[in-house]
């Protein structure tokens, strides 16, 4: 790989800094983000993060690149060239493999091992904010164009378009069998039938853009928005079931730690960690990133990955 190119990393002192009120009040026991690593290597923001296993995650950078990082190894594996413009997302396809999408309008399926372009799917005439394997060989990808498209990866096909948001997609989810939600600047989110292209059911409570939304189980999830709150919802009713505030800006993306626990980026420059049963803000991480929080993704056994725009992706443990 190019070890050396791309990583300049330290181990950080585990004690943590928070202003946080949150923090002088807590409980004993409350469960807490520790600093494990911080990344470097990208030359500019950190848009996208995604967990391809256990050890490995990759990421999507304004600087037009995509990059592979081993935990074990505490660098960078390889480095991806191929779009012509920042990379907006990035998702696992497989453990062998990864799915960009691009400000360049297109989406490229990655073989990790080799770091190739194995394909570029055309078909957008947008911006590529969000994508999602969706299982069977398919995936799916959000657009500026308002649609979302449902893609073979083996054949290149574009299977299905899903019309019927206003606006920019900004974030999908897979939340079941053949069924996805997405989340979009007409400040709605909408789930649909991957089989039919129907949308099924529209959800409208946020008053500002939908940045983000997570699958937490089976037909339910979280979302994310410009109007600072998270939302938790069932996706069988009209009415989201708690919403988490704290944030004094835009929420930019979450990640489920646990069945209890979830985390939230923000452009506050904060990571909070929350009790998704309570409602309760357990942690506030401030001080760490020095830009906003664009991207998170859980890695297993309570870990969780970071993205700022301040270039570095950090790796947490909650204890």
């Amino acid at each position: 790989g190019d070890a050396n190119n791309c990583l300049s990393s330290s181990n950080h002192n585990r004690t943590l800094n928070s202003t946080s009120s949150t923090n002088k009040k807590k409980k004993k026991n409350t469960h807490r983000p520790f600093l494990l690593k911080t990344f470097e290597g990208h030359k500019f923001g950190v848009y996208a993060v995604a967990q391809i296993d256990k050890y490995l995650f990759v990421t999507g950078s304004e600087d037009k690149t995509i990059k592979s990082w081993d935990i074990r190894q505490q660098e960078c594996l390889h480095t991806f060239w191929g779009h012509s413009d920042c990379i907006l997302a990035v998702a696992a396809f497989g453990t062998d493999k990864c799915i960009s999408g691009s400000r360049d309008e297109s989406i490229k399926l990655w073989d990790l091992t080799t770091a190739t372009c194995l394909h570029t799917f055309q078909g957008h005439s947008g911006w590529v904010r969000a994508i999602v394997d969706v299982g069977d060989n398919r995936f799916v990808s959000g657009s500026d164009d308002k649609t979302v498209k449902l893609w073979n990866v083996t054949t290149g096909e574009e299977l299905r378009t899903f019309k019927g948001h206003t606006s920019y997609i900004r974030s999908v989810a897979n939340i079941g069998p053949n069924r996805i939600i997405t989340g979009s600047f007409d400040k709605t989110i909408k789930m649909w039938n991957l089989l039919t292209g129907q949308c099924v059911r529209t959800f409208e409570e946020h008053n500002r853009v939908v940045t983000v939304v997570a699958a937490v189980g089976r037909d339910n999830f979280f979302s994310g928005s410009s109007d600072k709150t998270v939302k938790l919802w069932h996706g069988m009713d009209q009415k989201s079931t708690r919403s988490f505030v704290g944030h004094t800006d835009r929420v930019k993306s979450l990640a489920v730690v646990n069945d209890n626990l979830f985390v939230s980026g923000s452009g506050d420059e904060s990571v909070r960690l929350w009790n998704s049963t309570t409602g309760e803000c357990l942690y506030t991480l401030e001080g760490h990133h020095s830009d906003h929080v664009c991207s998170l993704a859980s890695m297993g056994d309570n870990r969780f990955i970071s993205g700022s725009w301040d270039n570095t992706v950090k790796l947490w443990v909650v204890k």
